[in-house]
């Protein structure tokens, strides 16, 4: 690091640390290099007897994304199993913040790292190539930026869900919330957008992007526009149960007939969409195998078996009362 900025170790110390006096041109040098390396500080050094902690950092996007509930639930109990314990970080969806927190929890040296493979900064990416812990980026197998993917084939998903409303005689199906930075969603829309092109049917997409996590009143709000914007929508796929359940509320409602008007997809199979009225029909990834597999990938790389690249765990379509 010292050596690549052109300056002494002690001044890479002084900047890092806000302490010192250094010349702001040095500065701009040495943060240039930070930027470029994805260099973390080790805040272990020189305080503790030992280079690793035992725990392991776990950003995911969204508390309010019950996906990813039984995911951190299955990390936990398989990092417990060897007194190992997760460190929770939430990005909200927001790349910067995602780079913040990753940094801070590598200046600590965690024993490993997991993450969803969702858009992700420049520096975060130089921070994941450059780690010297093993890397695990969750849900998406088509995304894997660094280190080993665990998850699902999330184009496939989105396959799968357009081609079962199209079976069932959908002719015209409108795709409900979308972040441009969630490339788990973005990848399931694009696999509807491709089947709906080989078989010929409209798909119905956002006119602009969500911004974050979709939520029970997006879905209802969005659905009800939409319906009454362009009443040959006769299916909606969702871009998670939450938003879909919402859609479910705007038709008891207003007492739109599901699925005899408009059937309903949702993604994740989460308990939401388990209690509605109607069971939702929906993508079941197995979120606590992924979350458990994710760190005994961890677990496994620090113990030297190879793992990966990519694990995938597949999915499973459940059909529901709502096509």
């Amino acid at each position: 690091m010292a050596e690549a900025a052109g300056v002494s170790e002690m001044t890479v110390s002084r900047v890092l640390s806000g302490k010192g006096v250094v010349s702001a041109r040095t500065r701009d040098r040495v943060m240039a290099v930070v930027a470029r390396t994805g260099y973390v500080r080790n805040r272990l050094a020189g305080s503790l007897g030992r280079s690793r902690s035992d725990q392991v950092a776990v950003v995911i996007p969204s508390l309010g994304n019950a996906i990813f509930d039984e995911v951190v639930d299955g990390i936990g109990v398989e990092l417990s199993r060897k007194d190992y314990n997760p460190v929770l970080g939430i990005s909200d969806y927001d790349e910067r913040r995602e780079e913040s927190l990753l940094q801070s929890m590598l200046s600590w040296r965690p024993a490993g790292v997991i993450l969803p493979a969702i858009g992700h900064t420049a520096r975060v990416e130089a921070m994941l190539r450059n780690a010297d812990v093993p890397i695990v980026e969750i849900m998406n197998t088509g995304r894997r930026r660094a280190g080993i993917a665990v998850g699902i084939d999330q184009h496939g998903a989105g396959r799968a869900s357009a081609r079962h409303l199209i079976d069932r005689g959908r002719t015209r199906i409108a795709w409900i919330g979308w972040d441009p930075r969630d490339l788990s969603a973005a990848a399931r829309l694009d696999g509807a957008r491709a089947v709906a092109a080989e078989r010929d049917v409209v798909l119905v997409e956002p006119r602009a992007p969500s911004a974050g996590a979709v939520t029970l009143l997006d879905g209802r709000r969005d659905l009800a526009a939409l319906l009454a914007a362009d009443p040959a929508i006769d299916a909606a796929i969702f871009a998670n149960d939450t938003a879909a359940a919402g859609g479910m509320m705007h038709c008891l409602a207003e007492g739109v007939d599901v699925p005899g008007r408009v059937a309903l997809m949702g993604y994740g199979d989460t308990v939401g969409g388990r209690v509605l009225p109607r069971r939702l029909t929906t993508i079941s990834p197995p979120r606590r195998a992924i979350g458990r597999i994710a760190a005994r990938c961890i677990l496994d790389t620090m113990r030297g078996v190879a793992v990966g690249p990519v694990i995938d765990v597949g999915f499973e379509l459940v059909t529901g009362e709502t096509s």
